[in-house]
């Protein structure tokens, strides 16, 4: 084995190294984005609950039931956006989901089967050829 040969294969490693590193660390901030959306949207609805049991007993004006019932909204609506939150938060913070989404709407022809007609089959192809290519010159 000579100098170059050993060179290449410590560049080779140490590239490998750099991707997991990115790897992980764009799950890393997958995950801390998750928990803060999580945080957000979903501890309102615990302390709602809280406040409702204190004040089930109390005399409420009609300001107040309106504003309860404008809190309740606004406390369901964040809880169930939490449940579509998910798919976009992949999709802005993690490189392999998209790629992996790109990779199955376009090069697994879903796309093409649900929207295209066979004219336009050749241009998606090409499309992700190119996109592939593209991909492969910036790793």
């Amino acid at each position: 084995m000579n100098f170059s040969e050993f060179s290449r294969q410590i560049l080779l490693k140490n590239h490998v190294r750099v991707y997991y590193l990115s790897c992980e660390y764009e799950i890393l901030i997958m995950i801390l984005v998750q928990l803060g959306v999580y945080l957000i949207t979903c501890l309102p609805f615990p302390i709602y609950l809280v406040y409702l049991m204190i004040t089930i007993k109390w005399v409420k004006s009609n300001f107040q039931l309106a504003l309860n019932t404008s809190l309740s909204t606004i406390v369901y609506a964040l809880t169930n956006i939490n449940f579509g939150a998910t798919f976009y938060i992949y999709i802005l913070t993690t490189r392999v989901f998209r790629e992996d989404l790109k990779r199955i709407l376009v090069e697994n022809r879903l796309f093409k089967s649900c929207f295209c007609s066979e004219q336009d089959s050749r241009t998606i192809r090409n499309m992700a050829i190119v996109i592939n290519k593209q991909t492969i010159l910036k790793t």
